[in-house]
Formats: structure tokens, C-alpha cells, sequence
């Protein structure tokens, strides 16, 4: 994250392994709401910290990122 928001670019970088991470971390949030499985406390803490983060690189690569690399991030 640093590196792209020092260089103003994405380069030859991939985002892939931080949405398939954000992905992960909101099926696991959703999995310990008081709805599917109550007093699941520390699933829903910590894979909500794990969505935040993965957010934080998330948003500069969309942000500094060219259309090209946006359509084969979306399209995958």
C-alpha cells in the first residue's frame, strides 16, 4: 500500500489476494452475527478488523489504478 501511494501507481501489482482476503473476512462476519450462530463475539471482532484492513489497500489500488487493471480486477 505504501509503495503505491508513494509511486502514484499500481504498476505491475495485483489486488487479487486482498479481495479474495476482504471476501473471506465478510463471509466470516456474516457467519458469526447473532443470527446464523449467537456468542460468536471475537469471529465477528476480528474478521471486521481483517475487512478494515484489507479495505486500506483496497481503496488506493482502485484509486490509483488504470481502467485496464480495474476491468481484469472486476471481470476475475
Amino acid at each position: 500500500m505504501c509503495q503505491i501511494i508513494k509511486e502514484k501507481s499500481v504498476g505491475g501489482l495485483s489486488c487479487d489476494l486482498f479481495v479474495f482476503k476482504l471476501f473471506n473476512c465478510m463471509l466470516w462476519t456474516f457467519y458469526g452475527t447473532p443470527i446464523i450462530h449467537p456468542h460468536n463475539f471475537w469471529v465477528v471482532l476480528t474478521n471486521a478488523i481483517g475487512s478494515i484492513f484489507s479495505l486500506f489497500y483496497i481503496l488506493p489500488y482502485l484509486y490509483y489504478a488504470s481502467k485496464e487493471q480495474m476491468v481484469i480486477l472486476f471481470i476475475n
